[in-house]
Order: structure tokens, then sequence, then C-alpha cells
């Protein structure tokens, strides 16, 4: 009767090389480490040196495995290696070198992805809005490496009364693309002049801390100016004369509130003289030079008989035009 017989395999004494956290992802000013475990096989119990060796690049600049040698466990001894280093991405590995008789070497590779991003200084870099309006500037976030985040955006130092708004609200930009970012700033009416120092904050997830930049903003007093396109009129007592007339706001701003008009009543003669305006007022958020007509309407001789000095046939038009246009009092803002 044959005996049966067969192959067996027989394994000597060995362990492995495990990393937990790989890939890596970091930022350039930042320092980070991959945890690892070396985990004895078969009774292996003499100790393993590891160091950071080449794979399909070089290991970063930094890249250290502190307390080595290592002994193997069954349970697996810890160990981490620290790396840190310029943009970039590593794929390198861990070399362990055994102390027992045959040195068994193994490898496990390490992926390591050092990134950063940035926002520009923004275009222009001091801006000047009027009470009630608002004014705008752009800037960049770039991002360097594999970098693949979302970039979030805010301000700080405000103004009480300003406001900042993004569009977009956020950037993910990738290396080579940047994202133009477009930062609105909005003024009340009532927000007091002056000029300040804004920044510009972002962050994102994981990184070390925001990117900045400043912005100095001044805020100006709203103002417009009255202009008249008719010139000097000559009329009869008991006429009446319009004149045309140019409100101009400052130069890019709407009207941030309606504009009204009136006469001063110490500069005319209610029994002489009376005056109308077609429009009364001008809307808040008007934009451009606005055109009004100013309508002055004279007495007769006959309703002047209280007071010989107004007994006049004429009336001379640098009195009459200069009386209304000086003294208006434009009210509203």
């Amino acid at each position: 009767m044959g005996a049966a017989c067969g192959n067996t395999l027989v394994t000597g004494p060995d362990y492995a090389i495990g990393i937990s956290n790989t890939p890596l992802t970091i930022f350039g000013t930042q320092s980070s480490s991959f945890t690892g475990a070396l985990t004895a096989f078969n009774g292996y119990a003499t100790s393993v040196a590891l160091s950071c060796t080449a794979g399909s690049t070089a290991p970063p600049t930094t890249c250290a495995v502190p307390g080595i040698p290592i002994t193997p466990t069954v349970g697996g001894a810890p160990f981490t290696v620290n790396v840190g280093g310029s943009i970039g991405d590593y794929l390198f590995n861990v070399h362990g070198i055994g102390a027992d008789s045959f040195h068994i070497a193994h490898d496990a590779t390490l992926v390591l992805h050092v990134v950063d991003f940035a926002i520009g200084a923004p275009s222009p870099s001091s801006v000047s809005v009027a009470q009630g309006n608002s004014t705008s500037v752009t800037f960049s976030v770039s991002a360097s490496g594999s970098f693949n985040g979302t970039v979030n955006l805010g301000c700080g130092g405000l103004p009480t009364g300003v406001t900042c708004s993004f569009a977009p609200t956020s950037a993910q930009p990738v290396a080579g693309t940047p994202v133009m970012v477009t930062m609105t700033i909005s003024a009340s009416s009532t927000i007091a002049t002056g000029t300040s120092s804004i920044s510009i904050s972002a962050s994102t997830s994981g990184a070390p801390a925001a990117k900045s930049q400043t912005l100095a903003l001044t805020v100006s007093p709203f103002s417009f100016t009255v202009g008249d396109a008719t010139g000097s009129q000559t009329l009869r007592a008991g006429q009446a004369v319009t004149y045309t007339l140019t409100i101009a706001p400052q130069p890019g701003y709407p009207f941030p509130s309606s504009v009204q008009f009136a006469c001063a009543p110490a500069d005319l003669q209610a029994a002489v003289a009376q005056c109308s305006f077609n429009p009364a007022q001008i809307q808040g958020g008007a934009t451009g030079v606005q055109t009004i007509t100013l309508t002055i309407s004279t007495a007769g001789p006959a309703a002047q008989t209280q007071n010989p000095a107004y007994r006049r046939t004429r009336l001379e038009v640098q009195a009459l035009l200069w009386t209304p246009i000086a003294g208006l009092v434009l009210c509203g803002l």
C-alpha cells in the first residue's frame, strides 16, 4: 500500500510594514506624519531599521522616522514618518531592513501632496464710495500643487454701515487656473465719512491660517451740482418765465435718496413772484444728469398796489434769475 505524499509550504519569520493614512495632504508651511505599524509573523523578533527612500519621486525635504530601530510585534509596533517640504507631489517609500541574519527588507509606498493657495492684491488697492452708494474691486484666488479645496471669502474691519459681498461667493482654484473675484462694497446713506482699512480674507479647510489682503476705503459725502441751461431772461409783470436746470450727481453715482426742490421764502416776494418745479423731486436711485424745469410766475401791476415799489412793467432778468436759483433749497438727502 503506497504512502500518500504532498508539498508543504514552509515560511520563516517575517514582518510587514503598514501605513494607515496614505495619501496625506498638507500645506506648504505645515509638517505632518504618516502613521504606521510593524507587524511580526511567525515569531519574527529582531529589530528593523526604517528610512525614507526614493520611489517614483525623491522623498520630501523633511522625512524622518523617530525612535528607530523598532521591533515588530504581533499586534503591530507603531511608528511615525515625519514629513514636510516644498509644494509638490511625492511618491516615495519607507524602507525597512531587519537585523535578522537574512536582513529581510520591505518597502511601503507613501504619497504626500504639499499644496497651497493665495489671494492676490485687490485692484484698485484703494477706493472711494459716496454715502448711499457702492463700489467694487477685483482680486484673484490661486492654487499651487494639487490643491482641490474650496476657498471661503470674507472681509473684516468694516466701518458701521458698510457691507461687502463677493461674486462668486467662494472659489475653487486649481494650479494654473486662478479664479477672479469681484468684491462689492456698499455704504449706507447715513454712514460717517472718513478713511479706513478693510481686510479681505481667504480660508480653506486644513490650512494653518487664512490669507489676507488690505484695501483702503474712503467714504465721502454724496453731492451734486445745479446748473442753469437757460440764461438770463426779461419778462413783463404778470407773466411767467421758465428755466431749465441740470442736476448732476457725483460722476458714476446714483442719487441715494430722493431730492426735493423748493425756493427759499426769503428769496421771493409772495405778492410779486412764485416758483414751481417740474418734476418736484428726483427719485432715489436715479442715475446720470437730471433735468428740472423751474417756472417763476409774477403778479400783474394790479396785484401790487399795496407797494408802489413793485409797480414795474418789466423785471430785470438778472435780479429775477439770481434770486430763485441762488436761493434753491434742495432737501431730502
